[in-house]
């Protein structure tokens, strides 16, 4: 797979669980999601930034894939909607240093996600 997902270094990708979108993480201070079509070809992206964030490090998305949360260098944890990119749903800040990698545990599901 080859994007322009990212004007500087991309960090990390990675699949929703339909299999539907990919995220991309960049240090250019943005997360990118691109639609998967069925020929495995990505279609357009959906830019996901802030400006004080510098480095997004990690992303994941939700057992759903209606949400996808980011891990970025100013110690937070943002969740944002994936079919809106305007501004994160919520914010987590509560690490006094980088967010580098993202697990979570869906109680519904009994899964532990990670990578």
């Amino acid at each position: 797979v080859s994007t322009q997902s990212t004007g500087d270094r991309g960090l990390k990708c990675t699949f929703s669980p339909d299999c539907a979108t990919l995220a991309t993480t960049g240090a250019d201070t943005t997360a990118r999601i691109w639609g998967v079509t069925q020929e495995g070809e990505l279609g357009a992206g959906h830019v996901f930034t802030c400006p004080d964030q510098k480095w997004v490090w990690d992303a994941k998305f939700s057992t759903d894939s209606q949400f996808l949360f980011t891990g970025s260098s100013d110690g937070t944890v943002r969740l944002w909607d994936s079919l809106r990119t305007d501004s994160p749903k919520q914010e987590y800040a509560a690490h006094q240093r980088a967010v580098v990698s993202i697990a979570f545990w869906d109680r519904e599901a009994q899964t532990f996600y990670h990578e």
